[in-house]
C-alpha cells in the first residue's frame, strides 16, 4: 500500500512504523481493531490468521498505541471541530459559509505545499465559483426573425429583383 508523505513524515515523528499510525488513525475514527488493522497492514494479507492476529495484538496490547489513539480521537475532534449530529440523528444541510469555514481551518493544519493543501485550495475555490448562476434574460433564449407583410418591402425580395430576377 502506498502512503503518502505525510503520514510517512508523521510516523517518523511518533518513531513508529507508518501502518500502526494509519492502524491508530482508523481506530480513532471508529474502526475497530480488526478492520484498522487490515485495512492498515493490508501487504500481510499473505499470512495466517494466527500470525496476522499475533502481530495486532502486539501492535494493540501496547500502552503506547492506546495513548496514541486517544491523541488521534482528540485532533480529529479538534480538527472537524467537534460537530455533532442533532437530536434525531441526521444532520442538518450546511451552509455554504460553514462549508467555507471548515475548509479554512483545514487550510490551515496543512503544511504548504502537500498535495492535500492544494487539493482542499480547490474545493475552496470550487465553493465560491460553482454553481454562480447569472440571472438569465428572457431574451437570450428567444430567436427573434423579422418577417416582412408583404413581398414587396422583403429585402431579399428587392434584391432578387434588382439583380434581374
Amino acid at each position: 500500500m502506498e502512503l503518502s508523505a505525510r503520514l510517512k513524515k508523521e510516523a517518523e515523528r511518533y518513531n513508529i512504523p507508518a501502518e500502526t499510525l494509519l492502524m491508530a488513525d482508523l481506530a480513532a475514527i471508529g474502526y475497530t481493531e480488526n478492520e484498522a488493522y487490515s485495512i492498515a497492514y493490508a501487504d500481510n494479507a499473505q499470512f495466517s490468521k494466527k500470525q496476522n492476529i499475533s502481530i495486532r495484538e502486539n501492535i494493540t496490547a501496547n500502552a503506547d498505541y492506546e495513548a496514541l489513539v486517544g491523541e488521534r480521537r482528540t485532533m480529529i475532534a479538534e480538527r472537524l471541530g467537534a460537530q455533532t449530529p442533532t437530536a434525531s440523528g441526521s444532520t442538518d444541510q450546511m451552509s455554504k459559509d460553514e462549508v467555507a469555514s471548515q475548509l479554512r481551518r483545514q487550510i490551515e493544519l496543512l503544511p504548504d505545499g502537500s498535495k492535500e493543501k492544494a487539493d482542499v485550495l480547490m474545493k475552496y475555490a470550487d465553493l465560491f465559483s460553482y454553481k454562480k448562476e447569472e440571472p438569465k434574460n428572457e431574451e437570450e433564449d428567444i430567436i427573434r426573425v423579422w418577417m416582412p407583410l408583404t413581398c414587396d418591402i422583403c429585402p431579399l425580395k428587392k434584391r432578387y429583383d434588382a439583380a434581374g430576377g
